[in-house]
Formats: C-alpha cells, sequence, structure tokens
C-alpha cells in the first residue's frame, strides 16, 4: 500500500514486499490478501521498447530490478486472481506488461515533472468510480454538519487528483479499458472488464488527499474489501 496512513484507515496490515529475495516466492505462495504496484521511478526506455527515444527526452532515474519485479507483479495479479491496485507509475508499469507502450515525456521539464491537482472524469459505473462514490456518499450520510447543495449532473463522475508526470500512456495493453481520462485526454484510470480479480490502476496519487478526501480513501477501503478472505 503506497504509505502507512491510508492502510491504518482501513485497518489493513501492510508487508513491503522488495524484488530481491524471497519477494517472488512470497507473492506466488498464496499468502497475500493483495499486491500493489506502485509509485517511484521511471520505467525503464528498453522495457517499453523506446531506447532511441531515453536520453533526448530526459529518461532517468531507473532501476532494472524494481522493473523487472513489478512487471512481474502486474502479470501474476490479474492471472492468478490476486486483487491489484496499480497507482501512478504502477498504471503504467500494468500497460507495459500487457503489450502496451508509454509516451517518454509529456512535454519538457515544466510540463512532465511538476505536481498538477487537476480532474480527472470516470466512466459511470466504472469499479473506480463506484468505490470513490460511494465513499463520498457515506462520509457524506454521516457527517453531522450540512451536505451542502447536491452535485450537478454529472459532476460525481469527475475527481480532483494530485499527480506528479512525465511519462503517459501511448498504445493501450491487451485487455485493458480506459475508464478515467484528464481534460487534455491523457489516460488517468484503467481497469480490467471481466477478469476476476479486482484491479483498478490510477495515474495519480490518492494517498496524498486520503485523509481529507473520502473518494481517494475509498479507492483503499476498497481494495481491503476485495483482499477479505484471500488469507486467513
Amino acid at each position: 500500500m503506497p504509505g502507512p496512513g491510508p492502510a491504518r484507515r482501513t485497518d489493513a496490515a501492510v508487508l513491503p514486499v522488495a524484488a530481491e529475495g524471497r519477494g517472488q516466492d512470497l507473492l506466488r505462495g498464496g499468502r497475500l490478501g493483495a499486491a500493489v504496484v506502485p509509485y517511484g521511478r521511471q520505467t525503464r526506455h528498453d522495457v517499453v521498447g523506446q531506447p532511441s527515444q531515453a536520453l533526448r527526452l530526459g529518461v532517468h532515474d531507473v532501476d532494472a530490478e524494481q522493473d523487472a519485479f513489478d512487471l512481474a507483479v502486474a502479470r501474476h495479479a490479474p492471472a492468478s486472481g490476486l486483487p491489484l491496485p496499480a497507482v501512478c507509475r504502477g498504471l503504467q508499469v500494468v500497460n507495459v506488461a500487457l503489450g502496451g507502450t508509454l509516451r517518454q515525456d509529456m512535454g519538457g521539464e515544466e510540463a512532465g515533472r511538476r505536481h498538477r491537482v487537476h480532474r480527472v472524469a470516470l466512466a459511470t459505473g466504472s469499479v473506480i468510480a463506484k468505490a470513490m462514490a460511494g465513499a463520498r456518499a457515506t462520509a457524506r450520510a454521516t457527517a453531522t454538519a450540512a451536505a451542502g447543495p447536491p452535485e450537478a449532473a454529472g459532476e460525481a463522475d469527475k475527481v480532483e487528483v494530485s499527480c506528479y508526470l512525465h511519462q503517459c500512456l501511448d498504445r493501450l495493453g491487451d485487455g485493458l479499458a480506459v475508464t478515467g481520462r484528464a481534460a487534455d485526454g491523457t489516460v488517468a484510470a484503467l481497469e480490467l472488464p471481466g477478469r476476476r480479480a479486482w484491479f483498478t490502476a490510477v495515474q495519480w496519487h490518492p494517498e496524498d488527499t486520503a485523509a481529507s478526501d473520502a473518494g481517494q480513501q475509498g479507492l483503499f477501503d476498497a481494495l481491503v474489501e476485495a483482499s477479505r478472505g484471500r488469507v486467513s
């Protein structure tokens, strides 16, 4: 789970699994309730099949061992039924693991790496939209203060998110469905319809605002609920 705060609020235990050592054995040993492909360094250029662009577009700070492990997790979890959320870079890793590609740069130093808070439109009825909307509805219903005016039509599926971007999706991986986009068309959320495994991927950092935004916390709550019963 990215960061301890959201996990504490869901009463979940978090076990960091490193790429080295027993990570692969633990992943395949049936002792995990869920796995997470987290945010982190940029994805290695040769992994995404675009080595000629790497130096020109500023791809740096990569970790080959972590890339290999995260790609293994991204392939194993959906196939085995293990619940899997992917966060920021994690969304990109899953896309590559399923045969997709990445756009190596979103517009240079200023446009690509700065912190941005922006709006994302989610597909109505998607797993992500339901998790976020349900959590917000519960928070409003239990609040002691007035909830304020109702949301305008369609606004319930538009969410404000915190992100740090340099790379983004280009060609979509096999089986993936786009369930969220930023205003400029950038893919911001992915799901795997028809798979038995619970899966969400978001191109933002829900842990940044989960303490104050019930919708972002709802993504972590939904993961914990999906993982119940997998381990004793």
